[in-house]
């Protein structure tokens, strides 16, 4: 009887301490066509507009702010130390004129300081079309830096 049990009890901590098989997650594939044309952080390949990463043209890579065009090229030297995008925050009167700068904004893919100072200096060089009214209008800049070539 005594046997018995201690067989039962060698069974009973045999199957708690079995494994069981873990659940794996399922693979979903398919076919799901895109443009390349997203931005994001992390490594991959595939098709996709890259830019030149070469360029060393200064500019304001774009602006936001509805009905506004851009006059002037207000970033002079867009070399750095390395590559990044500094956005930042702006106020337009209507006499195109940026009154206000804050920075950086989300967006940025840095907060270096020196960088933040030239994207603000810029911005607050920056001239718009005029517009009618008197309202003073929040947009964005974003100044995208380029990594100056080794010598």
């Amino acid at each position: 009887m005594k046997f018995l049990l201690l067989l039962c009890i060698l069974f009973y901590a045999k199957l708690s301490t079995a494994q069981t098989p873990q659940k794996q997650n399922p693979v979903i594939q398919g076919n799901y066509p895109g443009d390349g044309s997203g931005e994001g952080v992390g490594q991959g390949s595939g098709k996709g507009n890259a830019g030149n990463t070469n360029e060393t043209k200064p500019q304001s890579e774009k602006f936001l702010l509805k009905g506004r065009q851009l006059l002037n090229n207000p970033l002079k030297d867009s070399l750095a130390n390395y590559s990044a995008r500094v956005f930042i925050g702006i106020k337009v009167n209507p006499k195109g004129k940026v009154i206000e700068v804050k920075g950086p904004d989300r967006g940025s893919t840095t907060t270096d300081s020196i960088l933040v100072y030239r994207a603000k200096d810029a911005a607050l060089k920056a001239k718009f079309n005029k517009v009618k009214g008197s309202d003073i209008q929040d947009g964005k800049m974003i100044f995208k830096f380029y990594k100056q070539p080794d010598n």
